[in-house]
């Protein structure tokens, strides 16, 4: 099978839907030098049509140029693909070269998420926090409230959505020290 003569294949605009269908199988037989040997009788059962509706869409693709047929004695035809303008076949998609930020930000995320308590909507959660310049103030800040939860020892109903949180930039807000002093005396009273 010739990955390019199947993509060439699809490409060609033939007016009948069998003949593509046709001219597609051919591709899929054909070897490294787009030639294949497929029978009438078997490419009708794959197309579903009969061996004379098989034959008229050869003579087709024949006329339009896109294969030479070479008959073989007692044996079945040789289908050769005229593969024309295939170079822009051949052109890779070209490669980003912002893989590493991808990489650390997904990993900083990951980071993020393992540690967050409240483990809901993780796709807008990420959305946000990948908007977000002070990727490594935000977990160094989620320390510390994460700290603070656990020390009121805070429902998790009461903690907020990863992505609000984020959103709403509640890692800047001042943390109170409640929960991380003990609370055996009262300042004011002093």
């Amino acid at each position: 099978m010739s990955i390019e003569a199947l993509s060439w294949g699809m490409k060609q605009d033939i007016s009948t839907p069998t003949t593509k269908l046709i001219l597609i199988v051919l591709c899929n037989y054909a070897n490294a030098d787009n030639i294949c040997y497929p029978s009438e009788k078997h490419l009708g059962m794959i197309v579903g049509v009969s061996e004379r509706s098989v034959r008229r869409c050869i003579k087709n693709l024949k006329e339009l140029g896109l294969i030479k047929i070479k008959p073989r004695n007692f044996k079945s035809n040789e289908y050769e693909l005229l593969l024309k303008d295939t170079s822009d076949l051949k052109q890779r998609t070209p490669v980003t070269n912002n893989t590493k930020v991808d990489t650390k930000d997904n990993r900083l995320f990951d980071e993020f998420w393992k540690l967050y308590p409240r483990k809901v909507a993780k796709k807008k959660a990420e959305q946000v926090f990948k908007n977000k310049k002070e990727k490594e103030l935000i977990i160094e800040q989620l320390k510390k409230h994460i700290q603070i939860w656990k020390n009121q020892k805070t429902e998790i109903t009461f903690i907020p959505h990863p992505s609000t949180w984020l959103y709403q930039e509640r890692y800047k807000d001042r943390l109170l020290k409640i929960g991380l002093v003990s609370n055996t005396k009262n300042s004011l009273a002093g």
